[in-house]
């Protein structure tokens, strides 16, 4: 006569087989502590910060009061550094080229441009 399994044990096989046991520890054999082989073991780092905190030197500390700090300043000298062109120079060619376009216009006869350009003009001058 064959026997057929209890639903229990097929509860506990479906429960062992997701946590990836063997169906026998999911009967109630005893378990076997796993090996660990994992490169980061606690125990085995909190024993290497221990170590290097214990046995190796400080960090040797620079003598003498730190360097003063002093933040860049936007002074003319620096300015002309780095820009690549004088203030000089951009006005120039921005009146250049708002003079074309008034002529431009004025030859057009598009007499509702010219006070635009000028007002553009003038408001480039600023910023």
């Amino acid at each position: 006569m064959r026997t057929r399994p209890s639903r229990g044990w097929r509860r506990n096989a479906a429960l062992a087989d997701s946590f990836r046991f063997t169906p026998g520890l999911a009967l109630g054999a005893a378990a076997v502590p796993p090996i660990v082989t994992d490169p980061f073991n606690p125990r085995r780092l909190m024993l290497g910060a221990a170590k290097k905190f214990l046995l190796e030197p400080l960090p040797a500390k620079p003598s003498g009061p730190p360097a003063r700090f002093d933040p860049p300043r936007l002074t003319p000298n620096l300015l002309e550094k780095t820009m690549s062109r004088s203030r000089s120079a951009i006005l120039d060619n921005l009146e250049e080229m708002y003079r074309e376009a008034f002529d431009r216009a004025k030859a057009a006869g598009d007499e509702s441009q010219l006070p635009t350009l000028d007002f553009a003009y003038r408001r480039e001058q600023l910023y």
